[in-house]
């Protein structure tokens, strides 16, 4: 099989244990060549598919290092996530008005013919009775076919709400399939159907993390202002597609792993062409990183077998320390300064 590319520039290889390992690991690299004079715009982290970007989103904003989203929004600006949350909002307290706006969100996806009549009756009907817009179905002057699709909602959401065994994750899960939100992505034949869904599974794996709903919903309120469009002085963050026709100084590839790149729902030809336009976008250095457990145990991705061996260098995290040169630890990497 012929090489992917045939550069002179430095490809640099390293593995972590997860994705939060990675984008930890290559933000602290990312601020040690900043330390040495490069330019944060000259830097820029490339992936497959846009739910990456939340992890590093986040390591960059706890390192305070200043980025953008290339042509895209913040992991947690997401509809689909937005809608996400909303719905756990809902689940966690269905009949309090302090879930009204979120039921505003997500009440009518998929529709329900919740239309604005109907809402305008629910809103007057929930003023009058001090409820909540949940609440306000039962006795509200609905369509027929409104009231019945509004009060199959309700149930879906109180059935949720009052399993109180279940973690956050499950619940998080569990409210998207009995609302029938994860079924309508699912159904859908729009191109951005792959990515939605990818987004919600990352918010699902994140939601395992915590312990209680509260926790991350104010975890994701304190994630989620925007970093910005203006790319100026900033990190550059963005999808392998977004790449193409850029370049960059330095630039990061992580999740370089089996099943995620190449993309088990892309072809695998334009797959191999990606990886290609990945691996130029580099003006002198590309740092290539995998990961042991990305939703399961993987591998690293078979496209590293082809690069050329006289570009490839194993190894790109260095210490910090500025004693002698030769291999060290750090975590569980033996390094080399390169």
């Amino acid at each position: 099989m012929a090489a992917i590319a045939s550069t002179r520039k430095r490809c640099n290889r390293t593995d972590f244990r997860d994705a939060e390992d990675e984008a930890t690991g290559i933000v602290a690299e990312i601020r040690r060549r900043a330390s040495e004079g490069r330019a944060w715009e000259d830097m820029a982290v490339l992936y497959r598919s846009n739910f990456m970007s939340r992890g590093f989103e986040e390591a960059l904003m706890r390192a305070k290092v200043p980025y953008v989203i290339v042509g895209d929004v913040g992991f947690y600006q997401r509809a689909e996530i937005k809608h996400g949350l909303a719905l756990l909002r809902l689940a966690l307290n269905p009949d309090t008005p302090q879930s009204d706006e979120a039921f505003r969100r997500v009440c009518n996806t998929p529709s329900r013919g919740l239309g604005p009549k109907a809402m305008a009756a629910l809103e007057a009907e929930a003023e009058f009775r001090r409820t909540s817009l949940l609440r306000a179905i039962e006795t509200a002057t609905l369509p027929p076919k409104a009231r019945g699709a509004a009060l199959a909602f309700a149930d879906a959401i109180r059935s949720v709400s009052l399993d109180v065994a279940l973690s956050v994750a499950d619940m998080l899960s569990l409210v998207h399939d009995r609302t029938g939100y994860r079924a309508m992505l699912r159904d859908s034949r729009a191109e951005t159907t792959e990515g939605k869904l990818e987004n919600l599974q990352e918010l699902l794996s994140l939601a395992g993390s915590f312990h209680s709903i509260p926790e991350l919903l104010d975890h994701a309120a304190l994630a989620s202002a925007a970093p910005g469009e203006e790319g100026g002085g900033r990190v550059q963050l963005m999808t392998l597609h977004k790449g193409k026709g850029l370049e960059f100084r330095h630039v990061f590839l992580p999740g370089w792993d089996q099943n995620n790149f190449p993309s088990t729902f892309g072809d695998p030809e334009e797959e191999r062409r990606l990886a290609y336009v990945a691996l130029t976008r580099g003006m002198e250095r590309v740092s290539i990183s995998h990961v042991e457990y990305r939703r399961g145990y993987t591998r690293p991705s078979p496209f590293l077998l082809d690069i050329p061996t006289a570009s490839h260098v194993k190894g790109w995290l260095r210490s910090q320390r500025s004693d002698g040169g030769g291999p060290r630890r750090i975590g569980r990497h033996y390094v080399e300064d390169i």
